[in-house]
């Protein structure tokens, strides 16, 4: 909880800028299974992002480009040829 509370608001902010650039842009969140959904609902306070339950490498697989700050999602997410 204490990395997603430090690395949500920029990556937040990071996607309200490109969301004012290219307005057909769909933001997708993972929720990790140590976290509810009430809990990352009430810290996204962007309209259009999606929250999902699902595995984190079936969320991946269904972007085009990510914003990721983990090292362990960094290494996962480029094994998954997703850009970063």
């Amino acid at each position: 909880m204490k990395e997603t509370r430090r690395n949500l608001p920029p990556i937040l902010g990071a996607a309200r800028l490109l969301a004012a650039r290219f307005p057909d842009l769909q933001f997708l969140i993972p929720v990790a299974s140590t976290l509810t959904r009430e809990k990352m609902a009430a810290m996204v306070d962007m309209p259009g992002v999606v929250l999902t339950d699902g595995d984190f490498h079936e969320a991946m697989r269904l972007c085009d480009t990510a914003i990721v700050s983990s090292g362990t999602a960094t290494v996962e997410t480029g094994l998954l040829e997703v850009r970063w």
